[in-house]
């Protein structure tokens, strides 16, 4: 197929076709391309081949939506994927279709954890301090979110909001968040703990009523 070196001037001016979908490639970078519908509507995809797997094609992004220059950096990402052998949009397809019992809210893997982790391998007292962190401080945060769906910044979020009274108790929360996310990354729901490395307050004398 005859490939041009891709241009925002020469994407602008594509005409849409009178049916089907046309696709102009990339001489800059093999299987970056862009598509247009009869209805003027135009797409950035990739198309690559997974080491030892299937040929994908992939939507990088609404052309107006996505400058020219990070759909290439993005197309870069996901041929270099394949390459290694990762199959992107299969991984995307997965997480669509993963079903909400792979993928809890917070707060019910939260109860799940206190009844089939902390209290069955902690003291009553450590029990009754996770219960009350996650009752008066990070469920009130995170509690309706999926677990997959949580990152740093929900967490730096949360424990910023908790320092503005309880600088402790807040890198508590953390420590809790930590530990639950390292129980959803042994039983297979997470393949990361959002929680690690957040910045912690430093920590001089006790707080009062900090839960």
């Amino acid at each position: 197929m005859a490939r041009v070196r891709l241009t925002k001037t020469l994407v602008d001016d594509i005409q849409p076709p009178a049916k089907g979908q046309a696709f102009i490639w990339d001489s800059e970078i093999p299987g970056f391309a862009v598509r247009v519908t009869p209805t003027g509507i135009k797409a950035w995809i990739v198309q690559m081949r997974v080491r030892g797997g299937k040929e994908r094609r992939m939507t990088v992004g609404l052309c107006s939506k996505v400058p020219l220059d990070k759909a290439r950096i993005e197309a870069r990402k996901l041929i270099a994927n394949a390459d290694l052998g990762r199959d992107v949009a299969q991984e995307r397809k997965e997480a669509r279709e993963v079903k909400p019992e792979q993928n809890p809210s917070f707060a019910d893997f939260a109860d799940r954890w206190l009844n089939e982790v902390v209290e069955r391998r902690n003291r009553a007292s450590t029990l009754e301090l996770r219960r009350l962190l996650l009752k008066n401080h990070i469920t009130p945060h995170l509690g309706t979110k999926r677990i997959a769906e949580i990152g740093r910044k929900d967490i730096e979020d949360m424990h910023h909001a908790v320092s503005k009274r309880y600088p402790v108790a807040a890198n508590r929360c953390v420590s809790t968040c930590s530990a639950i996310f390292a129980t959803a990354m042994r039983w297979g729901l997470l393949d990361r703990n959002p929680a690690l490395n957040t910045h912690r307050n430093a920590e001089e004398g006790r707080e009062t009523s900090s839960f």
